[in-house]
């Protein structure tokens, strides 16, 4: 009998631990996207991880989209994906209606390649015996979840190489567990910094302020680099004071900082 296609208890802990471990790389975007997708490519039997963060579900702008990719067989493959990806945006990929289809409906999902399109339509295809074929990749999951901004989108690609076996279904369930829960850390995170706080609530001007007095400056300072008379910044400075319930300027960096640190993100995207 085969292997089951349900999670083990070793899944399980393993897609924790993979958690963990980017919560600790939290404060470094690139560095923990990188072990992502290492991580999970390592998981799953991939070998190209490509983890995309965009505002538009119809595109992929390479300028303004934020990718990070892994795993390639070399520069030549990856250099032809990313030109492709260039000029025509995936658009002409015949997995991409029912990805979008999916899209549309608003709810995550993760699908392998064979639930997107069948053997028959896929292979004939001129994208695929050219593009794919020629970057050396060809089984895939793709995982996409919106996070908690509506305008924000995030995406797992993980895939095989050319000729390499599908992924199965146990696999894509793993992926299915960690991009959850890896959403659920990034809507936590918004959550909090979206949460009321007091420096939240501040006019720019303020804001100027307390800034230059948090890197040392003194009213004095502040006042020449803000262009605007002592009176004035130590006006502002008493606002401060109030609106932060605080009696002098240590106690009130003390709650500066703190603050910053209760709305600081997990994971730094």
């Amino acid at each position: 009998m085969g292997k089951s296609q349900e999670l083990s208890i070793a899944d399980v802990r393993a897609v924790f631990y993979l958690l963990n471990e980017l919560r600790d790389l939290g404060a470094q975007p690139q560095l923990w996207k990188q072990h992502m997708l290492c991580r999970l490519c390592h998981l799953i039997d991939g070998q190209v991880g490509i983890s995309v963060q965009t505002a538009d579900t119809l595109a992929v702008d390479m300028v303004t989209s934020v990718i990070t990719d892994l795993g390639w067989a070399g520069e030549k493959e990856r250099r032809n994906w990313i030109n492709y990806c260039r000029l025509n945006d995936l658009s002409v990929a015949p997995s991409r209606a029912e990805i979008m289809r999916l899209m549309a409906i608003g709810r995550p999902f993760v699908r392998q390649r064979e639930q997107l399109c069948s053997d028959q339509c896929w292979y004939v295809h001129d994208h695929v015996q050219i593009t794919r074929k020629e970057s050396d990749v060809d089984s895939f999951i793709f995982s996409y979840r919106r996070l908690l901004k509506p305008q924000r989108h995030h995406w797992l690609y993980l895939l095989r190489p050319w000729s390499s076996r599908p992924f199965a279904a146990r696999q894509r369930r793993m992926v299915r567990l960690f991009h959850d829960e890896l959403g659920r850390i990034l809507e936590k995170d918004a959550v909090r910094s979206a949460a009321f706080c007091p420096l939240n609530q501040l006019s720019p001007r303020l804001r100027e302020t307390l800034n230059l007095l948090a890197c040392g400056f003194s009213e004095k300072q502040v006042a020449r680099n803000l262009s605007c008379s002592n009176h004035t910044i130590h006006g502002y400075v008493k606002e401060l004071h109030r609106r932060l319930n605080v009696n002098s300027r240590v106690e009130l960096l003390l709650k500066v900082e703190r603050q910053r640190r209760l709305t600081q993100p997990i994971l730094q995207l």
